[in-house]
């Protein structure tokens, strides 16, 4: 075996590992896009999964890079949070239809909580239903 010969197998073998790398370029484009699919269904599985176990909607949301920019690279899951239950167990609130205007009035006795974060005047929500109430 000559130089020659060893300088001509040696091209070879290079140009033909040059033409095999750019052949699995494309391959791996695919498969990050492919992956990024699956990560994305995991999340919107996750979220209807969640929904369905706390009863509560729940979702994903996708942050932009920028407000410019159309596109994101964070997803996060996300929910409506549980209703306000109260910090004390002593409040209580009453509440009747008032005829006169076909809405609900709430009297609160708020009388055992100390941080007074229930006030006359403020809008409630029994239940998590329907619209709030004046009390």
């Amino acid at each position: 075996m000559t130089l020659v010969e060893l300088l001509v197998v040696i091209t070879i073998m290079v140009v033909m590992l040059g033409l095999s790398a750019t052949m699995f370029k494309p391959a791996g484009e695919s498969r990050r896009v492919r992956e990024a699919a699956r990560e994305v269904a995991v999340y919107l599985s996750s979220a209807r999964n969640r929904a369905i176990e706390t009863g509560r909607p729940c979702g994903v949301m996708f942050r932009r890079l920028s407000p410019t920019m159309p596109c994101a690279m964070t997803i996060d899951q996300c929910e409506v949070p549980p209703p306000y239950g109260g910090d004390t167990e002593g409040s209580m609130a009453m509440v009747q239809m008032n005829s006169a205007t076909s809405m609900l009035d709430a009297t609160l006795d708020a009388s055992d909580d100390p941080y007074k974060l229930l006030r006359n005047s403020d809008q409630i929500q029994f239940n998590h239903q329907g619209s709030g109430t004046r009390s």
